[in-house]
């Protein structure tokens, strides 16, 4: 996944590759741009934080990614569905 500030220069790009086994993650420096997910840091947060679905973020703009990435990548990223505290 890869991260820019629109604000900023190339410079402040970060790009990361992620390899998840056995329910466990490992970060590492980025190894191929064909399946890179390019975003800005708020696009990165609407998916990390704000429960934005990667394909949502790619369809309204806030992320870039071939259809194939998106599949791979959506399904960890997920976040459950909110369920609020307070019952009415």
């Amino acid at each position: 996944m890869q991260s820019s500030d629109p604000t900023k220069g190339a410079a402040d790009e970060i790009a990361i590759s992620v390899q998840v086994e056995g329910h466990r993650a490992r970060v590492a420096s980025a190894r191929a741009a064909a399946s890179a997910v390019r975003t800005t840091r708020a696009g990165l947060a609407a998916v990390l934080y704000g429960g934005v679905p990667l394909g949502a973020a790619v369809r309204l703009g806030l992320a870039d990614a071939d259809p194939r990435t998106v599949a791979r990548v959506e399904p960890v990223l997920a976040l459950p569905p909110p369920a609020p505290i307070d019952s009415f």
